[in-house]
């Protein structure tokens, strides 16, 4: 399992996302929203982004999740 440097709570398109992989290509980014719709955009930006720079975005995610419920879940004590 890899380690979570950066959390993009409410991550919406994914603009934070994008500008934080140019900026630390070498940190693990991973984006939480709950609506599914910005997720399902942003999951596919993502996918066109690797095919397009293969290994250049290959250390971004977004998943769907309550933050307020279940932050907890994704980082270690």
């Amino acid at each position: 399992m890899k380690k979570i440097d950066f959390i993009d709570i409410g991550s919406g398109y994914g603009s934070l996302l994008f500008g934080l992989a140019a900026i630390f290509p070498d940190k693990f980014i991973f984006g939480l929203e709950i609506r599914d719709k910005l997720v399902n955009f942003t999951a596919q930006k993502i996918r066109a982004y690797q095919t397009l720079f293969p290994s250049k975005y290959d250390h971004i995610s977004v998943v769907r999740a309550n933050s307020m419920k279940h932050l907890c879940n994704y980082f270690y004590r």
